[in-house]
């Protein structure tokens, strides 16, 4: 499969960097999954202390609170700041495999195209 399809469909299917890793861009591919992984962790870490919080305010037992949980917008704020980036980053990943898979492949069919005018 051509590189500028299969690294930013592995960018967008299995993992934001693993198209640049793909693409031999190791450090870039390897820093975007170290971000992608931080975000994540932060971004649940942020909806586990606001479900304990809402929990925590009420009187009646948790099982009651879990089905009857509501949120405000305002304290979800955070949390959509974390998911708002993880899909920049996302978004991001795919765009720069692809152009960097097109390159690629323009190198590759330019060096092919070398060797074969030299005979």
């Amino acid at each position: 499969m051509k590189k500028y399809i299969l690294s930013p469909l592995c960018s967008a299917v299995v993992v934001p960097g693993f198209g640049q890793i793909l693409n031999r861009k190791i450090k870039k591919g390897v820093a975007m999954m170290v971000i992608t992984f931080i975000l994540f962790i932060a971004a649940t870490v942020k909806l586990t202390m606001q479900i304990v919080s809402e929990i925590k305010k009420a009187d009646v037992d948790a099982i009651n609170n879990l089905l009857e949980f509501r949120l405000s917008g305002h304290d979800l704020m955070g949390l959509w700041v974390l998911i708002g980036l993880l899909a920049v980053l996302w978004l991001y990943s795919i765009i720069d495999a692809l152009i960097d898979g097109i390159k690629i492949e323009r190198e590759a069919e330019g060096k092919t195209h070398e060797i074969l005018s030299d005979r």
